[in-house]
């Protein structure tokens, strides 16, 4: 018996300085661990490790992308790996039969759809694409000390502080789980010590108010996609804000679960609650992507997996100064402030933000403030939170040259005979030449012609 367990863009416009320069706002979109994001980086990885020559490691990715996807873009993309792997490997039919059931199941304006169609002429021509089955690396089989690579989707390193343990579990009481027995929480908490045998540091402590609670742990009869778990987490400002706990108590058929089946959803969901945000390709262990019965405990693959996630330095952790309780009210504001940014009530948005901006150590919060304040051209506020969130985030280029852009609107503003244009020019001269290295090549013109017209108007001061 199988069932899934599974779990910026940028806006031209022109700013006159007695001069033009075009100039990117980044959308200020956190990145959470949900369906379409998850999905959308397991496709990305795919195709890198595709070009890379990885194959077993790609297939398992687009796979897991499939399955967890609620994008067909990502469904489309992630086949077209597929068909790529399949040719690689010297079986062109089952490439060609993947792409012509893709191209009959999505619209031909979809943005893939013209992809796919290259790919099956390619295939169908024979193409460059086969490779020996010497060059295809060997599948992962249980012998594989861990599945690290793939635990990591998508790309980077998630886990929590030790620093900030014990971790504190609020476990939702619920009629339908307590038909599990009488001990259905001690159950729940009983699974999730199972990872303290990688992690001796890792400890957990029940708390009974929610708002105590670093993670919660709820119930539904069931959940959509044919799943018995779910495991949601949000990164908001670089941060680890969310990450809860989610269990079925019936089966996508309606029947119960068993205790042991909740047992090893809950050890499977809380493995992803740590950290790993990927599945094992290997059947056997307990963070494959499905449940089955062959599956009994944790692992040496599953132990040695999260014992090299946690000696990893990671790119996203929680902060242990804060509770995670404050930094999910933080994050459930920002994300409805998104919402309504999205809507363009930038004036709501700013209602709702106002307590985080408050606290000042939120930097997705200070991105969103400064484009809400942008767009109801409030360019002194605008270069308040993109200065915060620079300050906040010295590894986002970006927001440093969008902080210089409002410092030329603001110069504009004033008007060349005004006595702070010449600071405001300056200082969006000294943030251009600053990140002319750091930024994406793609956005490096722009710096650069930034730089030439900051220049030019310093060299028109000078000679009035």
């Amino acid at each position: 018996m199988f069932m899934t367990r599974a779990v910026d863009s940028f806006t031209l416009f022109r700013v006159v300085l007695s001069l033009i320069i075009v100039a990117s706002l980044l959308l200020p979109i956190g990145l959470p661990f949900d369906a379409a994001t998850q999905s959308e980086g397991l496709a990305a990885r795919a195709v890198s490790y595709l070009k890379q020559g990885k194959l077993d490691l790609a297939a398992q990715l687009a796979k897991d992308a499939i399955e967890q996807s609620t994008s067909l873009d990502d469904v489309a993309r992630a086949t077209i790996t597929l068909s790529l792997i399949d040719a690689k490997r010297g079986d062109v039919q089952s490439g060609q039969a993947r792409l012509k059931r893709l191209l009959s199941s999505i619209p031909q304006t979809n943005p893939y759809y013209a992809n796919a169609s290259k790919a099956l002429a390619l295939l169908s021509s024979g193409g460059s694409l086969m490779a020996s089955t010497s060059q295809v690396p060997p599948s992962v089989s249980s012998s594989t000390a861990d599945y690290f690579d793939y635990a990591i989707t998508p790309g980077q390193v998630t886990h929590w502080n030790l620093t900030g343990m014990p971790m504190k579990i609020y476990i939702e009481s619920d009629a339908n789980a307590s038909r599990l027995g009488s001990n259905y929480k001690q159950t729940v908490l009983n699974a999730m010590s199972e990872w303290r045998k990688a992690v001796p540091e890792l400890r957990f402590k029940q708390v009974f108010n929610e708002d105590e609670s670093d993670v919660r742990v709820t119930w539904k009869k069931t959940i959509q996609h044919n799943r018995i778990g779910e495991s949601p987490s949000i990164i908001i400002g670089g941060k680890l804000v969310l990450s809860d706990l989610v269990l079925a108590t019936h089966t996508p058929s309606g029947q119960p679960m068993s205790s042991e089946m909740v047992y090893e959803t809950a050890i499977h969901e809380f493995g992803h609650v740590l950290g790993i945000h990927g599945h094992s390709p290997n059947a056997d262990d307990t963070m494959y992507w499905q449940a089955s019965t062959t599956q009994r405990g944790l692992t040496p693959r599953d132990l040695s997996t999260m014992r090299r996630l946690y000696s990893s330095v990671p790119d996203f952790t929680n902060d242990p100064s804060v509770s995670m309780a404050q930094s999910r009210r933080q994050g459930e504001a920002v994300y409805a402030a998104q919402s309504l940014y999205q809507k363009n009530d930038y004036a709501g948005a700013l209602r709702l933000l106002a307590a985080t901006l408050a606290e000042r150590n939120n930097y997705t919060a200070h991105k969103l403030a400064a484009l809400c304040y942008s767009a109801l051209s409030d360019v002194d506020n605008a270069i308040v939170h993109y200065g915060q969130s620079v300050k906040l985030d010295q590894h986002e280029p970006k927001m440093s040259y969008n902080l210089a852009v409002m410092h030329l609107k603001r110069a504009d503003k004033l008007g060349m005979k005004h006595p702070k244009y010449r600071t405001d020019v300056q200082t969006a001269l000294t943030i251009f030449k600053n990140i002319q290295t750091k930024i994406e090549p793609e956005f490096r013109a722009n710096v650069a012609l930034g730089i030439r017209e900051c220049e030019q108007a310093l060299s028109a001061i000078a000679n009035r």
